[in-house]
């Protein structure tokens, strides 16, 4: 037994393979144009033996003499005359073809004279772009084409490669016909989608030819191409056809490519009857009629939404400027005042709308392919000039170099459909047609019921399951009538909740067909109607107990003139006050409130050492700031210092917490009020002073409970439940 061992592969292997392998691609191109070229040859000679009457062999003869003498290819010779019997009128009415018929002598007369004047005819740049055109005309497929431009050498060099792409309704590009492309590079490039940076989709964009010589800047412009190979120049040329896109035809050379202006004009004059060719060989022999059918417009008219067929309008720099409206539908013309708009454009149309949002819209479609919509957009009659206004949504997708746009109109009900949605809150609607099972929900309703959108309605008949049977068997008995108003209990998903039902009843023949109606949950309005019942019993009790507490006197302070009386209803020890008499005989009353309750508490007892020191109100808030923000800094505390005589009360207050004074009904005095103690650093505070009058009274309370107090003492009001400190101080007679 015996093991080959291949030798190994190396790079000179691979490279000689390459080469080989290229060679024998350009041998298979090259009899394919031969076999080709040989049916139109035989054509020719079967044209020349019936117009100048002699044999095939003598045909040939005078064939190729002529194409030698003119230096013209034999085959190119051999198309344009077939293009001229061809029977492609008006098109090719003038083709090289019908010339060389028209000039080839008869047999009787003198052939060499004729042959040189023939020969120096054909010679000529437009006579030869002539048998170009008729070679193109005379091609069966694309990749005829594609080698007819191949072949040909009108002042430029042989191509290397050349390309024909068409169209799609998508904006895509399919390979139609190639020559000199390789097997493995048609599959990769067999369909192209609009993306930038390929030079076919540039120059469909732009409507105009891309054409580059300078190999440099080849690469630095289109680093990517059909050919990679022939990177020595390219030509990219759209096909227009009936004055739109179809196509692109693209040439690459493999050598140096120098052109002049006149061979620039010949070569982009190509596009014309590759076009006129490609949109009948495209469509199997049917014009396309400018990529978009004639029928478009009968497609259109079946719509019943609003759509228009919009076709690009560029300006010299290839910018799309404008649409044209090529067709639109009936429900289109109906919402402008033209009924014709086929010879409007976008910007006629709508002014306003069409340049601000719609033209970025359409511009962005027709370039990239890639379908576009905008909602909510609002049609102004006095701006656009439309017989009304609406507000509408409008979607476009891109059908070969057009637009397809089409409009979703929408009217009151839509506009506010929303709305109503969100207005249904714990209600919903239903409606069922008993004959054929049909069931409809509102969004509320599958809200109410607990379930999702997307599982659909419920069974009809296991809606019973959310109503307590002892209220079914009520509803039940009602059938009969025309509508049914009713308070029932929720069972099963609804279980707990109380309902109400308003439902209409239709029926056929004495028989029920049909149920519709909405259902409330109004378990909340029950409920809240519930806890106000408890509420106000509450508040009933809160204020007998205010009215307890205000005329209880548990702690009482009584110097010459005055009498002070604290009362305190604080469950937490949150709030507090605190009563001390001066050296002067004056009374100092404190009332604060603060939380934690060790705060608080310092607070108190500093307060009042302050207030035995002599400080003024003022100065005892300022000193307070200062030492919680020491002790406590994150915590607040509301303090209101009062120092009373029998003729004026001196007071501060650090929150909310002013005196209420009973001259002859309760009223809260009036003063500069504070931040809180312990708000921020440096706080200071400004006394106030209220002159009092024998017999007079007034109160100072927490800060919180300010409101409610003032409501117990004018007996006006609901009090809640409120923990609170109060001092009440009577004037007794001034000293």
């Amino acid at each position: 037994m015996s093991i080959l061992l291949a030798d190994p592969v190396t790079d000179e292997s691979l490279e000689a393979l390459s080469q080989t392998v290229a060679r024998l691609r350009k041998e298979r191109d090259g009899l394919r144009r031969a076999m080709r070229s040989r049916s139109v040859i035989e054509q020719a000679k079967g044209i020349l033996s019936e117009r100048l009457g002699i044999a095939p062999e003598e045909a040939f003869k005078q064939l190729h003499e002529l194409s030698t003498h003119s230096n013209v290819k034999l085959a190119e010779l051999a198309a344009a005359l077939v293009a001229g019997r061809s029977g492609v009128p008006d098109a090719i009415t003038e083709t090289a073809g019908a010339e060389v018929l028209d000039l080839l002598p008869p047999p009787s007369e003198p052939e060499a004279a004729h042959f040189e004047d023939l020969a120096e005819h054909l010679a000529e740049p437009i006579a030869r772009g002539r048998l170009l055109t008729g070679r193109i005309e005379a091609a069966r497929t694309l990749d005829e084409i594609a080698e007819a431009v191949a072949a040909s050498t009108l002042g430029w060099p042989e191509p290397a490669t050349v390309v024909v792409m068409m169209l799609e309704p998508d904006g895509a590009l399919r390979l139609g016909g190639s020559s000199g492309l390789p097997a493995d590079a048609r599959s990769k490039w067999a369909r192209v989608p609009p993306i930038d940076g390929l030079p076919m989709i540039e120059a469909i964009k732009a409507r105009r030819p891309v054409l580059i010589t300078d190999a440099d800047a080849l690469h630095v412009r289109f680093p990517t191409t059909v050919a990679p190979l022939s990177s020595q120049g390219l030509a990219a040329i759209p096909l227009v056809h009936d004055g739109a896109v179809i196509g692109v035809v693209e040439l690459f050379w493999e050598r140096p490519c120098r052109l002049d202006d006149e061979t620039k004009a010949h070569l982009l004059s190509l596009a014309i009857p590759v076009a006129a060719r490609a949109a009948v060989l495209d469509t199997g022999g049917t014009d396309q009629e400018g990529g978009a059918d004639a029928p478009i417009g009968l497609v259109l008219d079946a719509l019943t939404e609003p759509a228009l067929l919009l076709a690009p309008v560029h300006d010299d720099t290839g910018v799309i400027v404008d649409f044209t409206v090529e067709a639109a539908s009936a429900p289109a013309r109906a919402l402008s005042d033209e009924e014709d708009l086929s010879d409007g454009t976008l910007m006629t149309v709508l002014p306003r709308l069409g340049s601000q949002h719609l033209l970025p819209l359409l511009s962005t479609v027709a370039e990239t392919g890639e379908p576009g919509e905008l909602t909510g957009l609002y049609v102004d009659p006095v701006a656009e000039g439309t017989r009304a206004a609406y507000r509408f949504d409008v979607r476009a997708v891109r059908l070969w170099d057009r637009v397809l746009a089409t409009v979703a109109v929408h009217d009151e009900a839509t506009v506010l459909c929303a709305e109503f949605v969100r207005a249904e809150g714990r209600r919903g609607s239903f409606y069922w047609d008993l004959a054929t099972g049909y069931s409809v929900w509102s969004p509320g309703m599958f809200r109410l019921a607990g379930r999702r959108a997307d599982d659909g309605p419920m069974d009809p008949t296991a809606m019973a399951e959310l109503v307590d049977p002892a209220d079914l068997a009520g509803l039940l008995t009602r059938l009969g009538q025309e509508e049914i108003v009713a308070e029932v209990r929720g069972a099963g998903p609804l279980a707990g909740a109380r309902l109400e039902l308003n439902a209409v009843l239709g029926y056929e023949k004495g028989d029920l067909a049909s149920v519709s109606g909405t259902i409330r949950d109004v378990t909340r309005r029950q409920n809240l109607t519930a806890q106000l019942k408890q509420a106000r019993v509450a508040v009933a009790a809160e204020r007998r107990r205010l009215s307890e507490l205000l005329s209880a006197s548990p702690d009482r302070l009584t110097v010459p003139g005055l009498v002070a009386e604290g009362v305190s209803a604080d469950r937490a020890l949150a709030c507090w006050y605190d009563m001390a008499e001066l050296h002067d005989g004056s009374l100092l009353l404190v009332v604060g409130e603060a939380d934690p309750v060790g705060s608080a508490q310092r607070l108190r007892h500093a307060a009042v050492a302050y207030g035995m020191a002599g400080l003024a109100p003022s100065a005892v808030l300022t000193a307070l700031n200062a030492l919680a923000r020491r002790l406590e800094p994150d915590a607040t505390t509301s303090v209101t210092v009062a120092i009373a005589q029998p003729e004026r009360l001196t007071w501060a207050a650090a929150g909310q917490g002013a005196p209420i004074r009973r001259a002859v009904t309760p009223t809260v005095h009036p003063g500069a009020l504070g931040l809180p103690v312990g708000t921020v650093d440096g706080l200071e505070y400004t006394d106030n002073e209220l002159i009092l009058n024998p017999g007079e009274r007034f109160h100072l309370c927490t800060a919180g409970a300010l409101g409610e107090v003032l409501e117990a003492l004018t007996a006006d009001g609901d009090v809640p439940e409120k923990d609170l400190c109060l001092i009440t101080a009577t004037v007794l007679t001034r000293r």
